[in-house]
């Protein structure tokens, strides 16, 4: 995922629904950090796919109080 392009980061439930996309627009090429407000979520495991251009990963987030 080095390339300049669309980055997108989406948040779901693990029945699918999506509750957030705290991450969408363009990017330079290089490492980037963003900060997710959590708040509205309750505690639980969450899913995370991060998408730049045709390349996606997911990843299993877990949310605790």
């Amino acid at each position: 995922m080095g390339n300049p392009g669309q980055i997108r980061l989406e948040i779901y439930k693990l029945t699918g629904e999506k509750v957030g996309e705290p991450v969408h627009g363009y990017y330079a090429m290089g490492e980037h950090r963003c900060t997710v407000s959590i708040e509205r979520l309750s505690a639980g495991i969450y899913i995370g796919r991060l998408t730049a251009g045709e390349q996606s990963k997911t990843s299993k987030l877990v949310i605790t109080r």
